[in-house]
């Protein structure tokens, strides 16, 4: 026999009926997504979703989170319609955004009832894809920097690397799950490849300090890869023997820079690609011309398989490395890296980034070799280092005003 049901839980019940009847969902963009901004500080966000009831038109808006950086859209805090007329319960549309950290809302309207869905953070700001070696991504027990402290620099979580098995996918077997953004912090994995925050988690924070925009952050680096390995994995058939005599798995190293390109910076764009490499080729003693040569191939498979001709490299003079007990740099490697950067006829929108090679004491590295210290952490001598701290100084110094608006 039926019991009768209080008034009020008969109610409730109607009511998360009628929530669930009229429920709208945003499928894109994704919580803490961060876009390209372009040099007139701004860009097209588009919003698309779904929703299960009738609903005659979808409108939106972006209000700032952080009062004075970005400007609410619409200018008055209101509404816009990004879809006047939804076909089939699924929607699609766009706002133009100045860059900030945002609160995105969507609601549906039907007659005089609206149904509204929101994502608590969309950024336009600033995204960088960081390659190279070690000192680009760290790993190989390498003591990590910090974390970011600021809420804008996120990336996305996500190694191709997996610590059961010690199992690393060739490029043509990489599966990519669904972006997980997330906000930088210290053990953070930086799709597709980094190990952890190393000293971009610094980067970003001192990148939001200068320009106030949120900060994306992708690492294809891989500790050890010479210029050489690079280049040969443009094709993605083939396999790189690496400067200590060790196999890649197939197509990689440059299969993770062709993943960050073709997944990730397709959809959220990209100012440049922050390149440290050239300690290995220092190594095996790779000469000017074939620095030269490979790099550029390098530089210029990135351009062709994301389609932006103008994708802006910063370009790291760094060959600093320990040969027979003793710590060397290479004349031909930082020569072939400065030819890059200056001859603008040849290669153009390659820009310099740091000159790492003449800080290299105790105070920077702990092995002469890699940057070490968070700033905060008291190491076995009772110091306390920041080498990740500067080193991430010595990028942002690079992006600068003129490089912004020559870029892109």
């Amino acid at each position: 026999m039926c019991q009768s049901r209080p008034w009020y839980l008969i109610l409730a019940l109607l009511l998360i009926a009628n929530i669930s009847i009229a429920q709208i969902s945003i499928t894109f963009p994704s919580d803490r997504a961060i876009f390209q901004r372009n040099n007139q500080n701004n860009t097209t966000i588009y919003i698309a979703g779904y929703f299960t009831q009738n609903l005659t038109s979808i409108e939106a808006r972006l209000t700032p989170i952080v009062v004075g950086e970005g400007a609410p859209v619409p200018a008055d805090g209101g509404w816009t319609i990004i879809d006047a007329n939804p076909i089939h319960k699924n929607f699609y549309g766009s706002l133009v955004a100045t860059g900030g950290w945002y609160k995105l809302e969507v609601r549906g309207v039907e007659g005089s009832s609206t149904y509204a869905s929101s994502i608590d953070h969309v950024g336009v700001g600033e995204v960088f894809l960081v390659a190279g070696q070690s000192n680009a991504t760290g790993g190989d027990n390498n003591p990590n920097g910090p974390g970011s402290k600021y809420d804008q620099v996120n990336t996305v979580e996500f190694q191709n690397y997996n610590p059961e098995s010690h199992f690393i996918a060739p490029y043509a077997n990489i599966e990519l799950p669904c972006p997980e953004y997330v906000h930088l912090n210290a053990s953070t994995k930086t799709a597709p490849f980094g190990n952890y925050a190393w000293c971009w988690g610094a980067f970003g924070d001192q990148m939001y300090e200068k320009y106030k925009v949120p900060i994306m952050i992708f690492n294809a680096g891989w500790s050890s890869t010479s210029v050489g390995d690079w280049v040969n994995t443009i094709d993605p058939n083939n396999v790189a023997i690496g400067a200590f005599n060790q196999t890649f798995p197939r197509g990689l190293p440059f299969g993770h820079m062709r993943i960050a390109l073709n997944n990730y910076i397709n959809q959220l764009g990209v100012r440049a690609v922050l390149w440290h490499q050239g300690e290995s080729d220092n190594l095996i003693g790779t000469s000017k011309a074939d620095y030269k040569t490979k790099l550029e191939s390098v530089i210029n498979a990135s351009r062709s398989l994301s389609n932006k001709a103008n994708l802006a490299w910063l370009v790291s003079r760094a060959s600093r490395f320990t040969i027979n007990d003793v710590s060397q740099v290479s004349a031909d490697v930082i020569a072939a890296q400065n030819e890059i950067i200056n001859e603008d006829a040849s290669y153009p929108y390659v820009y310099p980034g740091p000159a790492t090679d003449d800080y290299y004491d105790i105070n920077y590295r702990h092995d002469l070799i890699h940057f070490r210290g968070d700033g905060v952490t008291t190491s076995p001598d009772g110091h306390i280092y920041s080498g990740l701290i500067h080193l991430a100084q010595f990028w942002t110094d690079q992006v600068t005003p003129e490089f912004m608006s020559s870029s892109m």
